[in-house]
């Protein structure tokens, strides 16, 4: 495992520091947090961000390249589809 990752519908998503200025409709939320390879078979699930924090669709970017993370109120970053 590396930093940030995001595994949500059945994609491995890293975090990066790119803000995102723009957010479509909310996708999802982190439904468990865990740093143990064993615990990955929860359709999202990450091992950096908590569980609860909101997941978006980027407006013109297809979900299974990248989404949108809530850090905090209206502040979103970018997690790309890990290659």
């Amino acid at each position: 495992m590396t930093d940030k990752e995001i595994y949500f519908k059945n994609v491995l998503y890293v975090g990066t520091d790119e803000k995102v200025d723009k957010v479509e409709k909310q996708i999802g939320a982190i439904q468990k947090y865990s740093t143990h390879e064993q615990d990955w078979n929860t359709d999202s699930i990450s091992n950096y961000y908590s569980k609860g924090t909101k997941l978006y669709k980027i407006p013109d970017v297809d979900i299974k390249d990248a989404i949108a993370v809530e850090m905090k109120k209206n502040e979103y970053i970018k997690a790309v589809k890990m290659k």
